[in-house]
């Protein structure tokens, strides 16, 4: 049986004699570096164990050459797949590896100095390899004194001054910072690498003139800063050099004419703003970083890859910067780059997944901008972005059919393109289709974007009731991620908004009372929040809110008339369904000021409700008059810090006080005596001179009412 020259190679590495070990090793090397096949080739040989065992050995004088150029050759493993890497994971060689960086405690001095650079070089070079996966772990990293080993080699001027080359340590510092920031998956990571001291020498490292150094520099602390206020403190107040701030070398190198060196400055900062440590120079990222990040959507490759996510971070939840965004065309720059790698990819195969990461970054840019900011909406529209939205939602990849319903989402939030563009799209379908997907966070995001799809005034609503929609929004509801619990619970509000009493009744059937009455209770207090709406609005009828919500009170007094029977039909069916105890209990409940899952927002929402049920027949009215610890609750409510519960609780006592056409005037007159003795009147009269404008509206309504009524004195 013939024997392959690969076979033998990896016989030779069990060898006794260093020369033939070392001569198999560099046969190994020059065949798998840049040769994806021979590399699998080798896995399935089994050289992975023998090249973690020469590590495991040690390094004594005569095998350094032989585990320098075992760590070549796993390094070159590790980049070939992730597959790869998890053979290295399950083959433990990332503690041997990080073994390895220890030799920079002895003497530069010493003959095997040289040898030493070699290792360490290589060591690090195949651990960032390795640590740059997903499937790497990075517990071994701060076990032993592999994290202050680490953080050593960032100490360039230490080992110049010792005698090493410095062009040497400066390559091995560029990997040890790199590796760093492939080890801030945690805010407790942040913390232990920050008290090794690598910040300080990270700082000083970007001022050392040596480009890939600076680079991997900006990206370590572009890691220890992201999301955490503390470290990006210390990262914003450390000089460099002694006299230039940090952000002030940040925002040269943003202007640098190296694109890589301008994403990392440009991450770095977006960091820094995104943990609000930046208050006197926000709006020198907005100006510079902006712009700079919306020109690198034209550079190719990696860069060109991160720059939509960096952008995305540093318009997320910020008005001003969307607003920016919109100004600098950063949405039509995306657009025409989508529409390019549409046209690039026919015929062609993406075997590196770049084109598939290029436009889930760009359709997660775009989802960002359009978040909050009706102006971006319009030009996501005019920019032709949708059919790329639909086209993701039933992508191969997974990333990009979530990210294509991120940017759903954040375009079915305007009334206008829900009316038409995304009608026009046919966006709907396919968002049913992802509530089935295997994976959690794609229910919750599909989930999430059907939520103002089924809103009233969108005509995919029945789209969406016909296709199952309700059935899978209720079953979410018992999900046990909240995410996915939120959403499905949203999207039952949603259906419920403005809905005819058959919808209601369609929705209740399945969904049950019960279920809503556990959904009141949910741990999660946005759940809660969101349930407690959806009670609220089964307790109205769909018309009488538009006048409300869009009329104001000078035309309550048609909505009463006109709709006030609507309304008692929808409060007693919810009666009827809760049980007028345990209805009134669950208010109470929600009223209560020591609970302390009760937040402002749904304090308002179940006032709102309140007040719903209060345009109910007049024994619905009397119901609420019996419950003492509702009344109390008002009139604390009224005191209330917030203008919008002051605002709904005002509401409430109008609509207690108001007489309709069916009701008996010593009936009103009775409630309203009731109430002027638990001193609502003069809390109203207190109320006259509120600072929000809408407050004093409602006292005014409210106290003509106490007027119509006034107070006997003397006997009858």
């Amino acid at each position: 049986m013939t024997v392959s020259k690969h076979e033998l190679a990896i016989s030779h590495l069990a060898s006794s004699e260093p020369h033939d070990r070392l001569k198999a090793l560099r046969f190994i090397k020059n065949s798998v570096i840049g040769n994806r096949t021979k590399k699998d080739l080798y896995i399935q040989l089994g050289a992975v164990p023998r090249l973690v065992g020469f590590l495991n050995a040690g390094a004594g004088d005569n095998d350094m050459q032989v585990n320098v150029q075992a760590a070549i050759v796993l390094g070159s493993f590790a980049y070939g797949n992730e597959e790869n890497v998890s053979v290295l994971v399950e083959a433990k060689a990332i503690p041997p590896l990080l073994d390895c960086l220890s030799i920079h405690r002895e003497p530069m001095g010493s003959e095997t100095s040289i040898k030493n650079m070699k290792l360490l070089e290589a060591a690090a070079r195949a651990l960032k390899a390795v640590l740059s996966s997903s499937k790497a772990p990075k517990d071994d990293v701060f076990m032993d004194q592999h994290l202050t080993d680490l953080v050593a080699l960032l100490d360039v001027s230490s080992f110049v001054a010792h005698g090493a080359d410095e062009t040497s340590c400066v390559r091995i510092a560029e990997l040890a910072a790199s590796i760093l920031a492939r080890c801030c998956d945690t805010a407790d990571q942040q913390l232990q690498i920050a008290a090794t001291g690598a910040i300080p020498l990270l700082i000083r490292l970007i001022g050392c003139g040596f480009a890939k150094a600076q680079e991997a520099a900006l990206d370590a602390l572009a890691s220890l800063g992201r999301q955490n206020t503390e470290l990006g403190k210390l990262i914003a107040n450390t000089k460099v050099n002694g006299d230039m701030s940090t952000t002030a070398i940040m925002l040269k190198l943003v202007r640098d004419k190296c694109p890589s060196m301008r994403l990392m400055a440009a991450t770095c900062l977006t960091n820094l703003y995104r943990a609000n440590v930046l208050p006197e120079t926000s709006a020198d990222v907005t100006l510079v970083v902006l712009p700079t990040l919306v020109k690198l959507l034209k550079e190719g490759g990696t860069v060109q890859e991160r720059a939509p996510l960096v952008l995305a971070d540093l318009v997320k939840e910020s008005e001003t910067a969307q607003r920016a965004a919109f100004d600098a065309d950063a949405i039509p720059r995306l657009a025409e780059i989508l529409n390019h790698v549409n046209e690039d990819e026919v015929g062609m195969l993406d075997m590196s997944g770049h084109t598939d990461k290029l436009k889930e970054n760009m359709l997660v840019a775009i989802a960002a901008m359009s978040l909050m900011n009706m102006d971006c909406r319009t030009q996501a529209i005019n920019a032709k972005v949708l059919p790329h939205v639909v086209a993701g939602l039933s992508h191969k990849s997974p990333s990009v059919r979530l990210a294509a319903c991120k940017c759903a989402r954040s375009l079915s939030r305007s009334v206008k393109e829900v009316r038409t563009s995304l009608v026009d799209a046919g966006v709907t379908l396919p968002l049913l289709k992802l509530l089935s997907d295997d994976s959690p966070s794609m229910q919750a995001e599909a989930c999430g974007a059907l939520c103002n799809i089924v809103l009233d005034f969108s005509p995919m609503k029945q789209t969406v009731i016909d296709n199952g929609g309700i059935e899978y929004f209720v079953n979410f509801t018992r999900s046990t991620d909240p995410h996915i619990r939120l959403n499905s619970v949203w999207a039952l509000k949603n259906l419920l908004y403005r809905a005819t009493m058959a919808s209601k009744i369609a929705v209740m059937r399945q969904l049950t009372y019960p279920r809503l009455r556990e959904l009141l209770d949910d741990q999660e207090p946005l759940v809660q929040e969101q349930a407690v709406t959806m009670f609220s609005n089964l307790v109205h009828s769909g018309e009488a809110v538009r006048v409300l919500q869009f009329r104001g009170v000078a035309r309550k007094i048609v909505w009463r008339v006109s709709f006030g029977s609507e309304n008692i039909l929808d409060v007693e069916e919810a009666f009827k369904g809760f049980g007028e105890q345990q209805l009134l209990d669950m208010l109470e409940s929600k009223f209560s000021l020591v609970s302390a899952s009760t937040s402002w927002k749904t304090i308002e929402t179940a006032l709102s409700a309140l007040a719903n049920i209060l345009c109910g027949a007049e024994r619905h009215k009397q119901i609420i008059m019996n419950r003492p610890k509702l009344l109390n609750a008002l009139l604390s409510f009224m005191d209330h810090d917030r203008a919008v519960v002051r605002c709904a609780t005002i509401w409430c006592v109008i609509n207690l006080t108001w007489r309709d056409d069916d009701e008996s005037s010593a009936a009103v007159a009775e409630r309203v005596r009731h109430l002027r003795e638990m001193g609502f009147e003069e809390k109203l009269k207190l109320m006259v001179s509120d600072p929000e404008l809408d407050v004093r509206d409602r006292v005014r309504t409210a106290a003509s009412h106490f007027h119509a009524h006034p107070e006997r004195i003397g006997p009858a």
